[in-house]
């Protein structure tokens, strides 16, 4: 499920939950929100990430540096998939 799917998801159970039922231009403003919600929290995890990694593996620099480089791939992969739904 894509970021954009859970946010949409989200707004769905919020609707439900409140029993209420958005307008689309609402809706759409509240789907956004979580969007950058979601994008947020994967970029502070993607931090910690890093600084966990550089703290553990400091003793085998080359795995430290394999595992940082694979994360920063598939966050910069992530950043361009997520850029493509705002």
């Amino acid at each position: 499920m894509t970021l954009s799917e859970t946010a949409e998801a989200a707004v769905r159970n919020i609707e439900t939950a409140l029993s209420i039922s958005l307008e689309d231009e609402k809706k759409q403003k509240v789907t956004k929100a979580i969007e950058k919600a979601l994008i947020d929290a994967v970029l502070e995890i993607s931090s910690t990430s890093t600084k966990v990694i550089s703290q553990c593996c400091s003793a085998d620099k080359d795995m430290a540096h394999k595992i940082n480089d694979e994360i920063e791939r598939n966050k910069k992969a992530l950043i361009a998939n997520l850029s493509s739904f705002r």
